[in-house]
């Protein structure tokens, strides 16, 4: 790979993938740098972003993240960005979902209020779900009873959230409503 790089480049960009790969299980972290650095730049929007994307599982989650960091300064397509913003939507759902499995409430609020504007965009059932018994749990049935709502506007079979919009209601009192 070292020798021949342009051999593995974006021309063959599924040997690129590979040679990535061995370097990344080999743990030769300069030389991972070097062919993902090399590529991302030099490919077209696509290529950018699947490398991107299968870097992630080579990549330390701060080395992860300076990819992204840097595909989002190159220019992009309006469909190239609709792709690249779902990239970094996923990434950050996956930080919301560790803090929520962490009960961690401070960063899952912190998330929440990051994420509220791409879960409504997105029309994310399953976030707008974990989102309400979050608040379930934190005895705001107010704000749980909304993300349920959301939720099942987005995913009318979604039987979780109505057993949540009934523990919403019976915690308030609401009986007849539950």
């Amino acid at each position: 790979g070292e020798l021949n790089s342009e051999a593995f480049s974006c021309e063959h960009l599924d040997w690129a993938w590979a040679l990535a790969e061995v370097q990344a299980e080999l743990k030769y972290t300069e030389a991972l740098s070097l062919t993902l650095h090399r590529l991302i730049p030099g490919c077209e929007e696509n290529d950018r972003l699947a490398t991107i994307y299968k870097a992630k599982s080579w990549l330390s989650e701060n080395q992860w993240e300076a990819l992204l960091d840097r595909e989002a300064q190159a220019p992009r397509s309006a469909e190239g960005e609709s792709k690249f913003r779902r990239l970094r939507y996923d990434e950050r759902m996956e930080k919301f979902l560790a803090a929520y499995q962490a009960r961690d409430k401070n960063s899952f609020r912190l998330l929440l209020q990051q994420l509220g504007n791409e879960i409504e965009y997105y029309r994310d059932a399953d976030a707008a779900l974990l989102s309400g018994w979050h608040f379930l749990n934190e005895q705001e049935t107010g704000v749980a009873t909304y993300w349920f709502n959301k939720a099942l506007v987005w995913k009318p079979e979604m039987s979780d959230a109505y057993q949540g919009l009934a523990l919403s209601a019976m915690q308030e009192k609401r009986f007849m409503d539950a």
